[in-house]
């Protein structure tokens, strides 16, 4: 199964764009959060030859502006398309998506929106003394599990254990997206990758809001299975 980088902190060529925030793709099909620009995120889609058109469903992680900000934008492009989101995540998210012309459809608990490609459903944490709702994307391939994650506010290592009780046979691949490490000391964040080991994650690509540091680590210690994210990049889990 493919995931193709469309917009992250870091770009691979200078003929496209990086912003703050993440998206990505996944087997043509799934376009996991926009990042906070909608420009960007249509500049890079072109850049890529990848065609919204073909869009099965969006899923947005969580509500914050630097996963939906392009989230209008596309649905102004590719009406009608489903939107799967939280419940949590609160009734003025549901009504921009209507807005914009999109279908908002709730997550549930290990649902799965296309053969191989799963949600976590809601995953409770906390943004800044507030309580914040987050979900995750797992993709079940022949190499084991792989899980895509937006900030991972609640924690990328519950994040893990709540894909491990959803699917208790399979064992991890690979795990990519925003871990949220910045605010971490370099011994907190040491000791999550060793849990990274523990869980028997093959390969790890930090991005977005995990901090120099964090990607520095992991890149130290998982070597040539360190996933170099960045808009343009192309992954096979």
């Amino acid at each position: 199964m493919q995931i193709k980088i469309l917009y992250d902190n870091k770009r691979q060529t200078d003929s496209l764009l990086s912003g703050w925030g993440f998206s990505c793709l996944i087997e043509n099909g799934i376009l996991f959060d926009t990042g906070e620009n909608w420009e960007y995120l249509n500049k890079n889609s072109q850049e890529l030859k990848v065609d919204f058109k073909d869009l099965k469903a969006v899923v947005i992680s969580h509500d914050h502006w630097d996963h939906t900000g392009g989230l209008s934008g596309l649905l102004r492009k590719v009406p009608g398309l489903p939107v799967y989101g939280l419940a949590g995540f609160g009734p003025g998210f549901q009504a921009r998506i209507l807005a914009a012309g999109g279908e908002f459809r709730p997550s549930q608990p290990k649902e799965q929106i296309l053969p191989g490609i799963f949600l976590t459903g809601e995953i409770k944490g906390e943004y800044k003394t507030q309580p914040i709702a987050e979900q995750a994307l797992v993709l079940d391939t022949r190499f084991g599990l792989s899980v895509v994650t937006g900030c991972a506010h609640p924690g990328i290592i519950v994040i893990l254990k709540t894909v491990r009780q959803l699917f208790p046979s399979r064992p991890f691949y690979a795990v990519l997206g925003g871990f949220h490490l910045r605010p971490f000391a370099r011994d907190e964040i040491e000791r999550i990758i060793q849990e990274f080991l523990d869980l028997g994650i093959k390969r790890a690509g930090p991005t977005h809001c995990s901090g120099e540091m964090a990607e520095d680590l992991f890149r130290e210690k998982y070597a040539e299975e360190f996933l170099d994210v960045g808009v343009g990049a192309v992954f096979d889990v």
